[in-house]
């Protein structure tokens, strides 16, 4: 079970064979192989906090000895005995100090990570500041002093190999895989959401393709039906009567753009009809039709009167027009304008009534509209299927996973094949 786990910490790493992991199961998979690691790692590092505490135990029994040692050669001077107990004293309060130093109480690997480093820069400044009196006691208790450098040179080899422990299983990198087995589980199961979503929204498509073609059948059989064809004379006569009726409406609106200035002119006479004559010269059709008791004859003399009097001044050709059109108006003509206006504009309303209720009409309106709201949905669908599309192709499983298999493998030194 754990054989695997111990080429972590075997200096030459075996050859592996391929393994092939569902992502499905990885998850439960790489629990319990990272369990089983941080498991060996953390057994580890028990050993080594037990060494540690035991090379610290040693360099203060090996203190204590230095600290109580005495010399082999006693007959030296006083000088030299103050100066020997002056850097005993030193040494055996800095490698105090550097013991203190060490919390082995220290938990997290990450956070033993951190005591190596700093461990290491005491280590060195330890040296650096202890080195002269290291040699002068070297003098007087050689072998004193040189066992608790071995053991402050072991307490460094216990922490490097604590150090190296911890950074060879690369367990920081444990919750980074875990995040990304997660997230390749997530976009699994969002392709597969948005692979199902695009397969219904293909048949509703489908389904919407199918009814537009049934409506534009119904609209061809419906083009060639009697009833159609009736629908279609009924608008051609239509057509001709709306052309007839431009034709005769032309002859008031012709005359009365030609009267344009001259009728202007006539408004600073005729104060009391200003807004009659504004609304002849603006919609004179219309104006006419409502001017029931036909007011515009009174006021056609009274232009024609004032142009003869020259109280309207005129170009003569600009003058005879004019007055040719005035004559040309009388209230005989107006009448029957009127008369037929209406005449047409009623057999105008009967045609529009009888294409109104044509059912045919009825029928190639509702079509029509089916159509254009299929159309409408078959561009939105079509939109959506196309944004599912892009996201989908956003999200590549192949290479998360190719990424995932590689983070694992150089993790826990297997060969996994994610599928």
């Amino acid at each position: 079970m754990l054989k695997f786990l111990k080429r972590l910490f075997a200096e030459e790493e075996p050859e592996v064979k391929e393994e092939g992991i569902l992502a499905e199961d990885l998850e439960n998979w790489f629990k319990v192989r990272s369990d089983e690691l941080l498991g060996l790692l953390d057994s580890k590092v028990t050993d080594i906090r037990h060494r540690l505490q035991e090379e610290i135990s040693k360099t203060k029994d090996n203190l204590a000895i230095l600290s109580t040692s005495k010399l082999h050669n006693p007959k030296i001077s006083v000088k030299e005995n103050q100066f020997m107990e002056g850097n005993r004293k030193a040494y055996v309060m800095a490698v105090n100090a550097f013991l203190r130093g060490m919390d082995l109480n220290v938990e997290g690997h990450s956070n033993l990570l951190s005591f190596c480093e700093d461990f290491n820069v005491r280590l060195e400044k330890f040296g650096k500041s202890t080195v002269r009196t290291y040699h002068i006691l070297q003098e007087f208790f050689a072998h004193e002093s040189r066992n608790i450098a071995i053991n402050i040179k072991n307490l460094g080899s216990i922490v490097g190999e604590l150090n190296s422990s911890i950074s060879k299983a690369k367990v920081d990198r444990i919750s980074e895989i875990k995040e990304g087995i997660k997230l390749l589980n997530s976009k699994i199961n969002q392709s597969k959401e948005i692979e199902k979503l695009l397969i219904e929204k293909e048949d509703v498509k489908s389904g919407m393709i199918k009814n537009q073609d049934s409506i534009k059948r119904e609209i061809s059989k419906l083009i060639k039906s009697k009833e159609y064809k009736a629908l279609e004379e009924l608008k051609d006569k239509k057509e001709v009567l709306m052309s007839s009726i431009r034709e005769h409406n032309a002859k008031i609106v012709h005359a009365f753009s030609v009267m344009e200035k001259p009728l202007k002119k006539l408004t600073r006479v005729v104060i009391e009809e200003i807004d009659l004559l504004k609304r002849y010269m603006e919609k004179p059709v219309e104006t006419l039709i409502s001017d029931d008791e036909l007011k515009i004859v009174d006021l056609l003399k009274k232009l024609e009167k004032n142009i003869n009097n020259l109280t309207l001044e005129l170009k003569d050709k600009k003058r005879e027009k004019v007055l040719e059109t005035v004559k040309g108006l009388t209230e005989e003509f107006l009448r029957e304008f009127v008369n037929k206006h209406n005449e047409l504009d009623k057999q105008l309303r009967d045609l529009e009534n009888s294409i109104n209720e044509s059912e045919a009409l009825k029928n190639e309106n509702r079509l029509n509209y089916e159509l254009n709201n299929v159309g409408d949905n078959l561009e939105k669908i079509g939109r959506e299927i196309e944004t599912n599309e892009a996201e989908l192709s956003k999200i590549d499983i192949d290479a998360m996973k190719k990424e995932l298999s590689s983070k694992i493998n150089d993790l826990l030194k297997v060969d996994v094949v994610i599928s």
